[in-house]
């Protein structure tokens, strides 16, 4: 709280403990007005099936309003996602060497820049962090040009 930081869950909440669930409807009720950073977490979570929920979500928001479908295009369709209201992603940083998506926000990364590093997600540091983004600044500037 004292860092303006909203909480938002990503993923089916169906299938995890009560208890969690409870504590997760908290925190994102009492972090609901802060406006600074959002912190997903994924808890449960895959990009197929996101974009399944996502597809039920317009099918129930249809059988109220019959002109959402015929007004689906690729800009609404991110409110029916589970990181609705937030911007695509930018950059998209893999540990330990992978080089696959691996069903992770598949919709979001569409035009993402994708960095590889070779350390192992315990062993990443602020160096290893800052090497990426100046390899994702590269990349603009040659955008630009």
């Amino acid at each position: 709280m004292e860092n303006n930081i909203r909480f938002h869950h990503i993923g089916d909440l169906n299938g995890l403990p009560e208890k969690l669930i409870e504590e997760i409807n908290k925190t994102i009720l009492l972090t609901k007005d802060n406006d600074g950073m959002v912190c997903n977490i994924a808890l449960n979570y895959g990009a197929r099936s996101e974009i399944i929920r996502a597809v039920k979500r317009i099918n129930e928001a249809s059988q109220e309003d019959n002109t959402i479908i015929q007004q689906l295009n690729v800009e609404n369709f991110n409110n029916y996602l589970d990181t609705q209201e937030q911007p695509d992603i930018d950059i998209l940083i893999r540990t330990a060497g992978e080089r696959r998506i691996s069903n992770f926000l598949l919709w979001q990364i569409h035009n993402a820049y994708l960095w590889a590093d070779k350390a192992f997600w315990p062993d990443f540091k602020i160096e290893n962090l800052a090497l990426a983004f100046q390899n994702y600044n590269s990349y603009l500037m040659k955008q630009r040009v």
